[in-house]
C-alpha cells in the first residue's frame, strides 16, 4: 500500500490494477489524512496518467451510489472547478427545468474554485440537500 506512494513521490506512474487498490484503500479509510495528502501532492507533482485515472474510476464507479429512476430524468451537472470564476448556471437551469415539470437529478458541492458551487445555491434557496437517493 505505501509502497504505491513512494512510486507515486519517486514520480513513477502506477499500472491500472496498481491504481485501484490505491484508490479501493482511499475509499475504505485506510490511509490517514497525511498520507492521503501525499498522495495528493504526489500526483499532482508528477501528473496523473491514464491508467491511473482509470484505476480510480473503476473503484469510485463501482462504489458509487446507484440511483434507479423510473421516468426520463436529465442531469445539469456543470462546470465547477474551471477556474474561471464562470457563473452557475448548471444550477439555475435545474430550477427552470424542474419548474416546467421536467425530473431533474443534481448533484454538486460546495464552492472551491468560485463564489458558490451548486450546494451553496441550493442551501441558500433553503432546499435540503442532505436527501437519500
Amino acid at each position: 500500500m505505501n509502497n504505491f506512494v513512494e512510486k507515486l513521490k519517486k514520480g513513477e506512474n502506477l499500472s491500472i490494477e496498481q491504481s485501484k487498490s490505491l484508490f479501493f484503500n482511499l475509499m475504505e479509510g485506510k490511509y490517514s489524512e497525511d498520507l492521503i495528502i501525499e498522495i495528493l501532492e504526489s500526483f499532482t507533482k508528477k501528473g496523473e496518467t491514464k491508467d491511473e485515472l482509470a484505476g480510480g474510476i473503476y473503484v469510485l464507479r463501482d462504489k458509487a451510489i446507484k440511483v434507479k429512476v423510473d421516468s426520463y430524468t436529465i442531469d445539469t451537472c456543470g462546470t465547477g472547478g474551471d477556474g474561471q470564476n464562470s457563473l452557475n448556471i448548471s444550477t439555475a437551469a435545474a430550477i427552470v427545468l424542474a419548474s416546467m415539470g421536467v425530473k431533474v437529478a443534481k448533484h454538486g458541492n460546495k464552492a472551491v474554485s468560485s463564489n458558490c458551487g451548486s450546494a451553496d445555491v441550493l442551501e441558500a434557496l433553503k432546499i435540503n440537500i442532505n436527501l437519500k437517493p
